[in-house]
């Protein structure tokens, strides 16, 4: 469990970096201290910053596709899922606008 939640972490301090220092700025040193972790232990998870980018990316994808799942399977009507959806989905895309406008792009 140890080592899934280190993951989780280093994801989680990358996607921070990414916002606010940008991709091309954020190294790996970077993200390490960041995470209170060793350049080594960041190493051991993601093989390059690509991966790691990566793996924030399907994090956000996640955060978004996920809630709209449930609201395809819910028992609503048609229109009443479409609207939930559509609402949905625009709330999503702005929250990561504001968290992180960078990675919309690979989203939008």
């Amino acid at each position: 469990m140890a080592r899934k939640s280190t993951r989780n972490m280093i994801i989680d301090v990358a996607a921070r970096l990414f916002a606010t220092k940008g991709l091309r700025r954020t190294t790996m040193e970077s993200i390490a201290l960041e995470a209170g972790r060793g350049r080594r232990t960041v190493y051991m998870y993601f093989g390059n910053k690509a991966e790691i980018y990566e793996a924030v990316v399907q994090m956000e994808i996640s955060r978004i596709t996920d809630p709209l799942r449930e609201i395809v399977r819910s028992d609503c009507d048609f229109e009443t899922m479409l609207r939930r959806y559509a609402a949905e989905r625009v709330a999503r895309l702005y929250n990561l606008r504001q968290r992180n406008p960078l990675l919309l792009r690979d989203y939008a």
